[in-house]
C-alpha cells in the first residue's frame, strides 16, 4: 500500500506539471499557433511525441522517487495526452513486490491512473454557464421530485419529515410497509421519552432533525435539467417577480 501511495503521489506529481505545459500542445491542436505548419510536423505526430515523453518523464519520477525492490515490470502503456483535446492521463501497471510470500505468492499486479484537465480555461456552456456566457441558476429537488424549489429551506422539501416520540418507533413504518431502523449517523442517540424524525419514505429514524443524511436527501441541480417539473408553488418563484 504504501509503494503504491508513492507511485500515485509522483504520477500526482507529472500530472500536475504536464497540465500547466499542456497549453502549449492545446494551441497547436486547436490552431492558434502555426508550429505544426511551418515546421512539417503533423500534429498526430507531435501528440505522439507529446504522450512519449510524458510517459518517459512519468516512468523516470516513478524510478526516482520510489524504492527499488518494491515493485518491477513498470510500464506507461495507456498514457494519453489530449485526446479529447484537453485532458491528460497517466497510466502506470507494474507488479508489487510482496515483502514475504504469500501462498507462494511473491508479487501481484496492479496499476496507478492520474487524470488532470489541461490549464487552458473554460469557454461558455460548461460549470453552470450557458452559451451566452450566463449562469444556469440551482435549484433543490427531493429523492423523488414532483416540483423543483429555489430554496434548500422550503418548508415543503422538508414536509414529509414527521416527528414522533421514540416510544412510538417499533410500531410505525414507511410507505413500504417496514419498520424504521436507526439513523448510522444520529439513530443511537435517540432514548426514551426522546423525538425521533421519519420520512415516508425513508427506512431510518433520526434523532436529529437536521442530521447530515436527511441534508444529503436533498440534492442541487441545475435548472436547465429540471425545468420541466415546475417550480414549487411556495418558493419556486424568483425574487422580483410580479
Amino acid at each position: 500500500m504504501n509503494t503504491q501511495r508513492q507511485i500515485q503521489a509522483a504520477l500526482e506529481t507529472v500530472g500536475e506539471e504536464f497540465s500547466q505545459y499542456g497549453y502549449i500542445g492545446w494551441r497547436l491542436d486547436e490552431g492558434k499557433d502555426d508550429l505544426s505548419d511551418s515546421s512539417g510536423w503533423d500534429q498526430e505526430i507531435l501528440k505522439a511525441m507529446a504522450e512519449t515523453a510524458c510517459a518517459s518523464y512519468a516512468e523516470a519520477k516513478i524510478r526516482r522517487t520510489v524504492p527499488e525492490g518494491t515493485f518491477r515490470a513498470l510500464s506507461m502503456d495507456g498514457t494519453q495526452v489530449l485526446k479529447d483535446s484537453e485532458t491528460l492521463r497517466l497510466r502506470a501497471v507494474y507488479r508489487l513486490t510482496l515483502p514475504f510470500p504469500v501462498l507462494r505468492i511473491r508479487e501481484i499486479p496492479a496499476s496507478s491512473i492520474c487524470v488532470r484537465r489541461l490549464w487552458i480555461g473554460r469557454e461558455g456552456g460548461r460549470s453552470g454557464a450557458d452559451e451566452d456566457g450566463s449562469e444556469d441558476e440551482t435549484v433543490y429537488i427531493s429523492k423523488n421530485p414532483t416540483c423543483y424549489h429555489r430554496l434548500r429551506e422550503c418548508r415543503y422539501l422538508y414536509n414529509n419529515i414527521r416527528p414522533i416520540p421514540f416510544e412510538h418507533i417499533e410500531t410505525e413504518t414507511n410507505s413500504d410497509g417496514k419498520r424504521y431502523q436507526p439513523c448510522a449517523v444520529c439513530g443511537a442517540k435517540a432514548g426514551k421519552g426522546e423525538t425521533v424524525y421519519v420520512m415516508q419514505g425513508g427506512e431510518r429514524y433520526h434523532s436529529d432533525r437536521y442530521c447530515s443524511t436527511i441534508v444529503a436527501y436533498i440534492r442541487a441541480v441545475p435548472l436547465s435539467e429540471v425545468e420541466a417539473l415546475g417550480a414549487c408553488s411556495y418558493c419556486g418563484e424568483k425574487e422580483g417577480a410580479d
